[in-house]
């Protein structure tokens, strides 16, 4: 939404002083409720809040309009909407125009073609988010005055709101960092900044360590947004960093926090990185340690944060770090039973990785109604390749668990070069080896399949 459409104009004494609308475009982050999940940080950090709620209706689909408004009451009673300020219902084609067809906060969309829809539509959100910067001001107007105003987080579950009101620090400090919140979704960053640093003195002072974090991942927003992606990236990479130490002193209490923001500060290193290499190195570091730092959370979360840091790391240009993250991923999920997702990691990681079997030429079909071998494998080289001079531990020296399990079906220890490609071949496909496999055991298939990755070399 352009700002000049908007209607919005602080009022005398606003913490929106410096709101310019000429400069402001407003971006509107919609979610269907299937997508939606409170957060128990949003307290300290509003923009996880839903501000606005928004039904939609096809009105020669939907002609009783009372069944519409129930359906509508009831949306609004969700709990998933219960931070919403404004609510609207977008009935498109109404067959009747009468105010009596309608309710309060429905809105009628007369079919008048797409460019006609397109253009009320923005309109009519351009009106809302006006009414919404109004909120937000009042909110700010309040807290500012309020003597009573607390906020409280996950890490004050052991801290009585009493003590937060006493701590005069604490309680300043806080209210300062809600403030320039709120002045950054209204997309003043000026104003943000001032509170911000007064939330930061306020918060040092009172040993208020999360809140110090949250202040200095504001400032870094703001010096993004006021000298754009490449002039800012100095002082915003020291913010994110000092943000980072000071979740780490909140110790286990501020993990979801310290992960978010690691995320995104190796996501700005990969646009900072395009010209100067060391803000690579930075995101890796910050990257790997996050991920290290993931061990004491549950086995899914474990995977959630690898997955998202190997991302990271394969755009920061370190493709073997986010292999080796890959795979690790894969052998929680065995542990979770969770084998096809498994398999699906593998066939990502596998071309990152040079083949243990790479250079064999052909392998012959083993006389053993226990073989998992069907057919020959067709290569570019018509070299044979002794079995006996390949050593048929070299994937999984050490696993004598695994080793036993393969035995248990009847695999001896002279199959296991065929092992190996009969996993590679029914898993991803390797230039010059094409075959099938009858093993079925997918959970033992990806163990095998996972170690031999792991002691192979990546390309790079």
């Amino acid at each position: 939404i352009e700002g000049s459409g908007l209607h919005f104009v602080p009022s005398h004494g606003s913490p929106f002083r410096e709101w310019k609308s000429l400069k402001n475009r407003v971006h509107i982050d919609f979610l269907s409720p299937e997508e939606m999940k409170r957060s128990e940080w949003e307290e300290f950090q509003v923009y996880r809040k839903t501000f606005a709620v928004i039904g939609v209706v096809h009105c020669p689909s939907n002609p009783d309009i009372k069944e519409v408004r129930r359906s509508f009451e009831e949306v609004k009673r969700n709990h998933l909407f219960s931070t919403a300020l404004r609510f609207r219902c977008f009935a498109f084609e109404p067959l009747s125009s009468k105010e009596e067809d309608s309710f309060q906060d429905m809105v009628l969309f007369p079919h008048q073609g797409p460019s006609h829809t397109q253009f009320y539509i923005t309109t009519i959100l351009s009106d809302v988010v006006s009414m919404l910067l109004k909120d937000f001001e009042d909110l700010c107007s309040r807290a500012l005055k309020s003597k009573e105003f607390a906020l409280l987080t996950p890490a004050d579950k052991a801290n009585p709101l009493s003590n937060i009101m006493q701590n005069k620090k604490a309680f300043h400090g806080r209210k300062f960092k809600r403030v320039a919140d709120f002045c950054l979704l209204a997309g003043s960053p000026s104003d943000a900044r001032r509170y911000y640093k007064e939330g930061l003195e306020a918060s040092k002072q009172a040993h208020d360590w999360i809140w110090v974090g949250g202040c200095l991942e504001g400032l870094a927003v703001c010096s993004y947004m006021d000298q754009g992606e490449i002039k800012c990236r100095k002082q915003a990479a020291s913010q994110m960093s000092d943000a980072l130490s000071n979740y780490d002193k909140s110790e286990s209490l501020a993990s979801v926090l310290r992960f978010s923001a690691a995320m995104k500060l190796g996501r700005a290193c990969v646009k900072w990185g395009s010209d100067e290499e060391k803000y690579l190195q930075k995101g890796r570091d910050v990257i790997r340690k996050n991920i290290s730092l993931a061990t004491s959370a549950s086995a899914q979360d474990q995977i959630s944060i690898v997955l998202e840091g190997a991302s990271v790391l394969i755009k920061l240009k370190f493709a073997r770090s986010a292999a080796s993250q890959m795979l690790q991923a894969s052998l929680l999920c065995l542990e979770l039973q969770e084998t096809l997702k498994s398999h699906q990691l593998l066939k990502i990681v596998a071309p990152l990785y040079k083949m243990a079997l790479k250079d064999c030429a052909q392998v012959s079909r083993i006389d053993s109604k226990k073989s998992i071998i069907d057919e020959k494998i067709d290569v570019k080289d018509e070299k044979k390749v002794d079995k006996e001079s390949i050593d048929p531990y070299r994937a999984f020296r050490g696993f004598a668990n695994i080793v036993s399990q393969l035995r248990e079906k009847g695999i001896s220890d002279l199959n296991w070069i065929e092992l190996h490609v009969a996993i590679l071949g029914s898993i991803v496909e390797i230039p010059g080896y094409s075959q099938k496999t009858n093993a079925n055991d997918t959970a033992l298939l990806g163990m095998c399949y996972g170690y031999l990755l792991g002691n192979c070399s990546p390309y790079f």
